[in-house]
């Protein structure tokens, strides 16, 4: 076999990418929010208050870390969906990779606060009839009325593609 002829039955098993990203780190805004107005205290009762520099510390430290934190579960969130599987990675020392087949996508749901929207982000919850992930929630997603619209047609049009009708017991 060339290597031309390799290169495309390689290509055809693998199926083509609609989105992949990770969050936008803009959704720790409210933690980073917090974080300087937790800052602007300190500061304020080190200048009023002349408070000793050690006592200071613990909560310049807790701020610190617990904005480190947020930064780095977010940058280890990535999303892959291609035009079978909605792929989700997380963790940093303990790596969960979970798979989500996009013919069992029920619903497709945007939440978009009003700071989200004006940074153009959102969250993206996916109702499945999987057992294992039942409800997936992607944050921070950019352009999150595309992408929802997006998902739901490819959703749909892999039901139609693989014949498959979903059919709903016990609920109306």
């Amino acid at each position: 076999m060339t290597s031309k002829a390799a290169s495309a039955t390689k290509t055809a098993l693998v199926p083509p990418v609609l989105f992949q990203g990770s969050p936008s780190q803009s959704i720790n805004a409210p933690t980073l929010l917090v974080a300087f107005i937790m800052f602007a205290g300190v500061f304020w009762s080190r200048v009023a208050m002349h408070a000793p520099h050690l006592l200071l510390l613990g909560p310049i430290v807790a701020v610190v870390a617990l904005v480190f934190y947020r930064f780095l579960r977010t940058a280890t969130i990535s999303y892959t969906v291609d035009a079978e599987r909605i792929h989700v990675r997380r963790g940093v020392l303990l790596r969960k990779i979970t798979s989500l087949e996009l013919f069992r996508v029920q619903d497709v749901t945007l939440y978009q606060s009003w700071w989200q929207d004006l940074l153009g982000i959102g969250t993206i919850v996916v109702d499945s009839s999987d057992l294992v992930t039942p409800r997936l929630v992607m944050l921070g997603v950019p352009d999150p009325v595309a992408f929802r619209d997006d998902l739901n047609k490819s959703a749909i049009a892999l039901r139609d593609r693989k014949g498959i009708r979903e059919v709903n017991y016990g609920r109306v």
